[in-house]
């Protein structure tokens, strides 16, 4: 009697068990496959996004460097540093001023045994710019030139146009501006340039600095 009595709770725990076991087995696979739609949509979503990303970059217009060429800007202080050290220049202590439309402006100092060999050479004295007499004049000249740069010819090589000298306060103009001077400060600047190598295609001045395209 006792025996027919478990039975029926037997079975109400062996169902209960099943039903358990198969809810489990239920919600695992709604699971998986809930997860799987999910990923799913993930790695499609990745791959439009990927794909439109493309086409954006593919259809916007990529800059186009020019060919063989490079820009390089040059500074005052930059420059007057090279020239401080540029052979055959007979300006020492150089400094640079750059101003926009090309003009420069190149100060230090001459020997006065320099100035006069310069001025000789194209029938010129010292005692023509100083009248009280070549012995006044300190050994070391105070001098400034005022020049125009420009991109002259072919060739991509800077002309140098001067302006006025002043030396020792006193204006030169004219054939009083030594050619030895120019030339030597001309060879210099463009001694500078081929330094970074290539020839010039175009010159832009503004204050405090030239910027410049080479062709390489």
């Amino acid at each position: 009697m006792n025996k027919l009595k478990t039975m029926p709770s037997f079975f109400i725990v062996i169902t209960v068990l099943f039903l358990a076991v198969s809810f489990s087995l239920i919600f695992k696979m709604s699971f998986s496959e809930n997860t799987s739609v999910s990923s799913l949509q993930d790695v499609l979503y990745a791959e439009r996004a990927a794909a439109l990303d493309k086409g954006i970059k593919d259809a916007a217009p990529s800059p186009s460097p020019k060919a063989g060429k490079i820009g390089l800007e040059v500074t005052q202080e930059a420059l007057g540093s090279f020239l401080s050290g540029a052979e055959g220049l007979p300006i020492e202590d150089v400094e640079v001023t750059l101003s926009s439309g090309g003009k420069a402006t190149v100060t230090g100092d001459i020997k006065k045994s320099k100035l006069e060999s310069m001025l000789k050479s194209q029938g010129k004295t010292v005692s023509d710019l100083a009248k009280p007499g070549l012995s006044l004049l300190p050994d070391s000249l105070e001098s400034s030139i005022d020049v125009i740069i420009s991109l002259g010819g072919d060739n991509g090589a800077l002309t140098i146009k001067p302006e006025k000298l002043m030396v020792q306060g006193i204006a030169l103009n004219g054939d009083m501006i030594p050619k030895e001077l120019v030339s030597s400060l001309n060879d210099a600047l463009n001694a500078y340039i081929a330094s970074n190598g290539g020839e010039i295609s175009s010159l832009e001045s503004y204050d405090g600095g030239l910027k410049l395209e080479l062709r390489m």
